[in-house]
């Protein structure tokens, strides 16, 4: 990608940490040791690591919006208004606060998400202020 004039998220972090890197991107790696040079800053900098954990971020962002999304449905939502004549918001019991415990591939926690009023779709029984850990997302 460097190559072809692109800055993806590895150079970017790479550029936080080394401005020597700003100088080979601006002249366009045009001399012949500029894209090694390049290449060499970015794999000797913790860009890739960031970048990694940031692909990670957006990947549980990404499934969460997905859920959400799914319980926000119009259609799957709409009520009956025979069957119960209560509007949504009335009798919300069902809702509650809950964390989600983002994990990185070595197992430790990176973030924790919290939700007020989440609707549960997880297959356990689920009690007021739940943690749930999310494995392997």
């Amino acid at each position: 990608d460097l190559a072809s004039g692109y800055l993806t998220a590895p150079v970017l972090y790479a550029l936080e940490e080394n401005k020597n890197l700003s100088v080979l991107i601006n002249r366009e790696l045009v001399e012949k040791e500029d894209l090694n040079n390049a290449l060499n800053i970015v794999m000797d900098s913790q860009a890739i690591k960031r970048s990694r954990k940031l692909a990670e971020d957006f990947a549980i962002r990404s499934r969460i919006e997905k859920w959400m999304e799914l319980i926000s449905n119009h259609k799957l939502n709409t009520r009956d208004t025979e069957m119960s004549s209560k509007k949504e918001g009335e009798n919300a019991d069902y809702k509650q606060d809950m964390s989600v415990i983002q994990h990185g591939k070595n197992g430790k926690a990176i973030r924790t998400y919290k939700f007020v009023g989440a609707f549960p779709t997880f297959g356990y029984a689920y009690k007021e202020r739940s943690t749930v850990s999310v494995v392997g997302l």
